[in-house]
């Protein structure tokens, strides 16, 4: 592991002690922290921007008896996802377009002691081998590879800037044209050489799964498949994407050299946690370039509730309060008794105990402690 300190501006120094040259004459990106890890590469089997997409995992679902999962009288649980092959435009293909990719698994195991399981129970009769918990067996997941070369945009300018934080973007509406070349997220520039490797740490780290280098300024782009960066719904503008028609026919001639992470997707389509790098600063920023407004930490943490609906919750709001003004009701408190006379026990310690492990779970503790609960 390398961490590199981008600096933020000329002849500041490098902290971190680590894979520096110290060199000076440029600005930088800001404050920042990469961790350089050296299995990230450049992928030898390209076959067209491709990638797996694995949907949410579902119910856990027990083993039905005899079926090639149920171990004899051992009682396990799966939970499955879909696992599909797409085109860097989200286009679905088949599964043969991505055979040469490392695929997710389709099942993980479960517990029914932990998540509620249906009664009914399964087969589970297909090729995939659902019976390891490991998310993507052989560690293949921080590849990238050439997407190809592209135009630099009308008005689009590189060169020395204050903070990696560029909020060009932000404003942007204009379907007819990508802003900032189709790579809206970051400017980066440091005193290092910037390498592809050195740019693909800093865009994965923040959730981005395109990226590219536009003479020594690394950028950083989402494409369709990354569902998790547009909220799981269009992007506001296409003027936000890379505009892959327009891709240059000539490598020699390559003012904007773009770069992809092939994945594979998790969740529906998000990069996968361990990753990224995340921090509230962070996605602030690119939640601020996706919306189109300036979000505050308040919003980022709390999320944002459309207008019309926070307006509606306050007209609901104030409706009970008149009615239970006018009925002679007392205004609730959050820290009201319980109905029993002992005021939900407060601190009472949980007796329920046994040392035999509940039907679905593994025998691996020395007790496991019964919490009774109901919804109301």
């Amino acid at each position: 592991l390398c961490t590199i300190q981008l600096l933020h501006a000329a002849g500041d120094q490098d902290l971190s002690g680590n894979c520096s040259t110290n060199e000076e004459g440029r600005k930088t990106g800001g404050n920042a922290f990469i961790q350089y890890r050296s299995k990230s590469m450049l992928s030898k089997d390209f076959e067209g921007p491709v990638s797996w997409v694995a949907g949410p995992f579902g119910d856990c679902i027990r083993a039905c008896p005899g079926s090639r999962l149920a171990f004899g009288k051992k009682k396990r649980a799966f939970q499955k996802r879909e696992v599909k092959c797409y085109s860097l435009n989200a286009e679905q293909l088949d599964d043969h377009k991505c055979e040469h990719l490392m695929k997710p698994r389709k099942y993980k195991r479960c517990h029914c002691g932990v998540l509620s399981c249906p009664k009914e129970c399964s087969d589970f009769d297909e090729d995939d081998d659902p019976s390891g918990n490991s998310e993507f067996g052989e560690s293949r997941d921080s590849e990238f590879e050439l997407v190809g070369c592209f135009p630099l945009g009308a008005g689009d300018v590189t060169g020395e800037t204050e903070e990696a934080a560029d909020f060009k973007c932000r404003d942007w509406t204009d379907d007819s044209a990508a802003c900032r070349s189709g790579l809206p997220f970051y400017r980066l520039q440091t005193n290092h050489d910037m390498t592809p490797e050195l740019c693909f740490e800093f865009c994965i780290g923040a959730g981005l799964d395109l990226f590219g280098l536009v003479g020594e300024e690394c950028r950083c782009g989402a494409s369709l498949l990354n569902k998790d960066v547009w909220r799981m719904a269009a992007p506001r503008t296409t003027g936000l994407l890379l505009p892959l028609a327009m891709q240059l026919p000539d490598p020699e001639v390559c003012p904007v050299r773009v770069y992809r992470w092939i994945g594979p997707f998790v969740s529906g389509g998000a990069v996968p946690e361990h990753l990224q790098m995340l921090h509230v600063g962070n996605t602030i920023y690119v939640d601020s370039i996706v919306t189109g407004t300036d979000i505050s930490e308040e919003q980022e943490e709390d999320g944002r509730i459309p207008p019309e609906l926070l307006q509606k919750l306050d007209a609901e709001s104030q409706q009970i309060q008149k009615e239970r003004e006018a009925s002679g009701l007392p205004t609730p408190l959050w820290n009201r008794l319980c109905d029993d006379s002992d005021g939900c026990l407060a601190g009472y310690p949980w007796i329920e105990r046994t040392t035999v492990a509940p039907e679905g779970m593994l025998s691996e503790w020395e007790q496991y402690v019964i919490v009774r609960y109901k919804f109301d």
